[in-house]
């Protein structure tokens, strides 16, 4: 059953008043260009130790592979951007300043998927993805009409900027699609490729090898040297090809209040940390990002940040 304009209208304007900030509708299939971008950027061996990133590699570029039966992805961005943000004796990327945004994000969608059984007047087969599942989201947001992938390989919204979480709820609905991509306003800037201080950004992408998010949050193993002389404070993630970017001076300030910096940022330092065990850490930590790392990671990251010369 093929569903009208109007549906996919109505579905937007729920998710819109659920709080998402953008909505967009595709097809499942993922553009041949970016299939093979990937395989370039596999090849490469840019992913470093991010084996998760070419296993499943069949799911990843073949969403039917993934979720059988899928017809068309809602796509959703939800702003994070939380203004300025006080002075920190260490720097952690912006999303991980307020609450993890997996489960919010998905709490959201769970709600999405009963007023879009409302709008068409019956059940269906869907699947909510929250950066959890081998989905090439920035090429199905693409296509979803949601913005361009910058220089600094960031989904760019025209009016969101770059500072977004993307989900993607898979379903069994045949939708009418959005059509109207928005063009690559990144012309010849390179201020991303310039500013980053390890040089990890290049024709090629993101090499996370030389990437300080990587290193900072992904990597199991010691920062190596040359990343440290890099870091200039930053120990959990990076936001330096963000912030330097013309289409991030203007953007919306997120409306979620979970979103917004949190206490947890106080604890990043190396007494308190130092000081506490990992019980403790999981109980200060508890509902971020930060659990991630660890607090035997995060203890070395602030450590490599100092003998790297940076604090």
């Amino acid at each position: 059953m093929s569903f009208s304009q109007e549906h996919s209208a109505r579905i937007k304007a729920a998710a819109l008043q659920l709080g998402f900030d953008a909505i967009g509708i595709t097809d499942a299939a993922i553009p041949e260009q970016d299939v093979k971008r990937y395989a370039a950027w596999l090849q490469h061996g840019n992913q470093a130790k991010m084996d998760y990133m070419k296993n499943r590699y069949d799911m990843r570029l073949n969403p039917q592979a993934l979720f059988p039966g899928v017809k068309s992805v809602i796509v959703l961005l939800q702003a994070y951007y939380n203004g300025d943000l006080q002075e920190q004796p260490y720097k952690i990327a912006r999303y991980a300043a307020g609450k993890d945004y997996h489960k919010r994000l998905k709490k959201r969608m769970n709600k999405l998927q009963a007023s879009v059984q409302d709008i068409i007047g019956r059940d269906f087969a869907s699947r909510p993805f929250v950066d959890t599942a081998p989905v090439l989201e920035r090429s199905l947001a693409v296509k979803a009409g949601l913005g361009w992938i910058g220089k600094n390989t960031c989904l760019i919204h025209p009016e969101l900027g770059s500072y977004v979480f993307i989900a993607e709820l898979f379903t069994d609905l045949d939708l009418v699609p959005d059509t109207n991509q928005v063009k690559n306003r990144c012309g010849n800037c390179k201020r991303c490729v310039d500013a980053c201080p390890s040089m990890a950004l290049s024709n090629h992408g993101l090499d996370a090898r030389r990437c300080i998010s990587y290193h900072t949050i992904e990597s199991k193993t010691d920062i190596p040297d040359g990343i440290k002389q890099s870091l200039n404070g930053w120990v959990f993630g990076c936001d330096i090809c963000q912030e330097v970017c013309p289409h991030n001076k203007k953007v919306l300030k997120a409306s979620d209040p979970d979103f917004m910096p949190g206490k947890h940022l106080d604890f990043v330092n190396l007494d308190y940390l130092s000081r506490i065990d990992d019980d403790q850490f999981v109980k200060t930590f508890a509902g971020t990002s930060l659990l991630r790392a660890g607090r035997i990671k995060l203890l070395k990251n602030i450590e490599a940040a100092k003998t790297g010369g940076n604090q």
